[in-house]
């Protein structure tokens, strides 16, 4: 799991929890890191938009 805030920080967990404060994880500032998260999670999105034009449904986050 990780999250993008304001294009500028990532937070990234190892696991799937309702509460991933209580886990491993890394939180950072480091530009190349957002960068990283931020590609990944473009190209899951257009992964999507395609299926979805297909009405194929598609997992991505395995």
């Amino acid at each position: 799991m990780f999250c993008i805030v304001d294009s500028k920080e990532v937070f990234f967990s190892v696991g799937v929890d309702p509460n991933p404060y209580n886990k491993s994880a890394l939180w950072t500032n480091n530009p190349g890191m957002v960068v990283i998260a931020k590609e990944y999670f473009e190209q899951a999105w257009r992964k999507v938009e395609k299926a979805k034009k297909k009405n194929v449904d598609i997992p991505i986050a395995r």
